[in-house]
């Protein structure tokens, strides 16, 4: 419960509170700072539509034929990968825990009628595979291309794996780019896969373009850098130091050994920059609100001028999160996120069946 309450808290943004500029703290009425906030939660609705009906998910519910959350074209899809193994050896990979990826380039065609692949040894520095983006559909329309991949020995529970340190591939459907992914770089500390080091990564998934990056500050602090836009809109960021309680990886638990946590959730104009004492937290076999509140802080900004904290309060072993806005007047952050969440699921229903519906019966219960 004491974890769960943590990761809630810390998903809205927490930070320790510093000293206003007062002559900032009124430059907007409270009454225009809820209209902000909630503003923010209708342009993310924006930005998933926009993603939901972009090329790249058209193509991958195309593909799949999901509805209700059930992938309605997986004995095919399982089929294509299946009749892959003929030429690319699934049990040699994992007998030797190595992708060699020049033992695989060249194109490989799916046959339509026969259900089966073909391959031709051109080019010889790239793995092609060219397939229907649809069940029924008799042409390959569909391209995807490794066009390089690089790995690394590395170490894990005393075993030796081969992992990727660089790779560059992309999906096109009728000729469009559809999904791009590169990974710039992944290092690995003394070949020691436990924890990498250094993290780059690039994602397309049309119409957004990801950035996903990780570093090693020192043995128990990691730097994360996550952000997406759609073309310099939707602009979306989540920054965070984390600080672990030691350097032992491979016996590492995320839930109970992360004992410090600062950064920010941005989301264009709305910021939630946060400060988390966990292991001060944790101390507690029952903390009460104060004490979770002391330990777990939240900011609320809106176009860098702070508009409010945001707090926890228990309502009968429910968990309810305030914010409290600068004129010193509260509310429950429900009345954003009750309505946010019901027109998520509404939207994206088709695909993902019921969540939130099935998760307030499950709370009644």
């Amino acid at each position: 419960m004491l974890a769960f309450m943590v990761v809630a808290i810390s998903f809205s943004g927490c930070k320790k509170d510093e000293d206003d500029d007062d002559d900032n703290i009124d430059v907007t009425e409270v009454a225009e700072d809820k209209e902000n906030i909630a503003s923010s939660f209708d342009d993310i609705l924006g930005g998933i539509v926009a993603l939901k009906d972009g090329d790249a998910v058209t193509a991958i519910i195309n593909f799949t034929n999901i509805q209700d959350g059930e992938i309605l074209n997986e004995e095919w899809i399982e089929n294509i990968i299946e009749e892959l193994d003929i030429y690319i050896d699934y049990d040699y990979i994992e007998d030797n825990l190595r992708f060699n990826f020049y033992n695989y380039v060249g194109t490989y065609t799916w046959n339509f009628t026969t259900e089966t692949w073909s391959k031709n040894n051109s080019p010889s520095d790239k793995i092609i595979l060219e397939f229907p983006s649809e069940r029924n559909n008799s042409t390959n329309n569909a391209i995807l291309t490794l066009n390089s991949y690089n790995d690394q020995s590395v170490t894990f529970d005393g075993e030796q794996y081969w992992l990727p340190t660089s790779l560059q591939m992309d999906l096109k459907v009728d000729n469009a780019d559809i999904i791009n992914l590169t990974v710039n770089n992944v290092s690995y500390y003394n070949s020691d896969f436990s924890i990498p080091t250094d993290i780059d990564i690039d994602l397309t998934i049309v119409p957004y373009n990801f950035s996903i990056k990780a570093n090693r500050e020192s043995s128990t602090k990691f730097h994360f850098d996550v952000e997406y836009d759609n073309n310099g809109s939707d602009n979306f960021s989540f920054v965070a130091d984390v600080t672990l309680a030691h350097s032992d990886y491979e016996n590492i638990d995320f839930e109970e050994d992360i004992t410090y946590a600062t950064g920010e959730i941005k989301y264009d104009n709305l910021s939630f920059p946060f400060e988390c004492d966990i292991e001060s937290l944790m101390a507690f076999d029952d903390p009460t609100e104060s004490q979770i509140n002391s330990l777990i802080n939240v900011d609320v900004f809106f176009n860098s001028i702070k508009i409010g904290d945001l707090e926890y309060q228990d309502n009968s072993g429910n968990i309810e999160i305030f914010i409290i806005y600068k004129d010193g007047s509260s509310e429950n952050t429900d009345r954003y996120y009750k309505d946010f969440l019901e027109e998520l699921e509404a939207m994206l229903i088709l695909y993902t069946g019921e969540w939130y519906l099935d998760l307030k019966k499950r709370k009644k219960c």
